[in-house]
């Protein structure tokens, strides 16, 4: 099991590396700005320190199945017409 304060103390490390600043110095920066929303403090740290890369989320693989839009899925079953007219 991973230790908590070992994990944080990674990502800090991990951040303070990417973008070249302690901890305390990218606090100041988000504490001084005045923004309350995260995604407006996140936006505003990225326009203060310079692009950085953010990794991309990772994309679902498809069944075979739903790689070729003219088959159906194999795990649904055809749709069965039941009326006797």
């Amino acid at each position: 099991m991973v230790d908590p304060l070992a994990a944080r103390a990674n990502q800090l490390r991990h951040i303070e590396a990417k973008t070249g600043q302690r901890f305390a110095q990218l606090c100041a920066l988000i504490t001084t700005s005045g923004l309350a929303e995260v995604g407006e403090q996140l936006m505003a740290a990225i326009a203060a320190l310079g692009a950085f890369e953010i990794a991309p989320k990772k994309k679902k693989a498809m069944s075979a199945c739903a790689a070729k839009s003219s088959l159906r899925c194999c795990a649904r079953p055809p749709k069965i017409n039941w009326s006797w007219a």
